[in-house]
């Protein structure tokens, strides 16, 4: 055939953008550490186009145990909370006293006092102060000033 008597080729229309092929992704160095760190978000990158079957699978099941991983340690068991609650009960209640050694009111000040005479130094010029304002009650009934040199005594950190 001669040349200019050949038949021209139709040309072919372009692919639409949508049906163009993306190239494979290859999962990013920065990806894999997100997915590392944060999986319950990072999997779900994986799912964008271009990404392999094996990386998906591999990206939400690492998830998966993490949930599962993470959420086991964090629910003791029926058996070990009550245990675990009856122990922190114990320590948190101070030993209850029998009945007939209940101190008085004059009494319990009396031993506060020593505790704090017992720190040495301020705390005993406290608990002097602490004395006359415990004499003073006793004499008026009137406990104000007590309590006002007990706050104080506290701020001091006797």
């Amino acid at each position: 055939m001669h040349p200019a008597t050949a038949p021209i080729p139709e040309a072919i229309p372009p692919l639409p953008a949508h049906a163009t092929p993306t190239a494979p992704r290859k999962v990013s160095i920065r990806l894999a550490i997100f997915i590392l760190l944060l999986p319950a978000v990072g999997a779900w990158f994986t799912l964008r186009k271009g990404y392999s079957q094996r990386a998906k699978i591999i990206a939400f099941s690492y998830m998966v145990l993490y949930i599962l991983g993470n959420s086991s340690h964090h629910a003791p068991k029926p058996a070990q909370r009550s245990e675990e609650a009856a122990a922190l009960a114990s320590a948190q209640e101070p030993e209850q006293a029998p009945a007939a050694a209940m101190l008085t009111p004059r009494q319990a000040n009396l031993q506060l006092i020593e505790q704090i005479d017992a720190k040495g130094g301020r705390c005993s010029a406290m608990a002097a102060t602490l004395r006359h304002w415990q004499n003073y009650n006793d004499q008026s009934g009137n406990d104000a000033p007590f309590m006002e040199a007990l706050g104080q005594a506290t701020d001091m950190g006797c």
